[in-house]
């Protein structure tokens, strides 16, 4: 393991001092920040290939589209994924 120093205003390290292990909740906090931004990208991804499909069947991108790291998508459909899953059966 590596040590990386962190300063804490006085609240939070009362709160930090009274925890029994400080250092584990700490990576624990970042291992879970990891795994929400990595779903956080895919859902990117999802969101931008229910777009370029809604595009290519309308002429036009969706009128709530935007593109970026802002967010996309709660359609009257629900979220991108379950749309695109709704795409896919349709066609079939």
């Amino acid at each position: 393991m590596r040590q990386k120093l962190i300063t804490l205003d006085p609240t939070a390290f009362e709160i930090a001092s009274n925890m029994p292990n400080f250092s584990d909740w700490v990576r624990r906090q970042l291992h879970k920040y990891r795994a929400q931004s990595q779903t956080y990208f895919k859902e990117l991804t999802d969101r931008d290939r229910f777009a370029a499909e809604f595009k290519l069947r309308h002429g036009k991108w969706p009128d709530n589209y935007i593109s970026g790291e802002e967010e996309f998508v709660q359609t009257g459909n629900g979220t991108v994924a379950q749309r695109l899953r709704e795409l896919k059966e349709e066609e079939e």
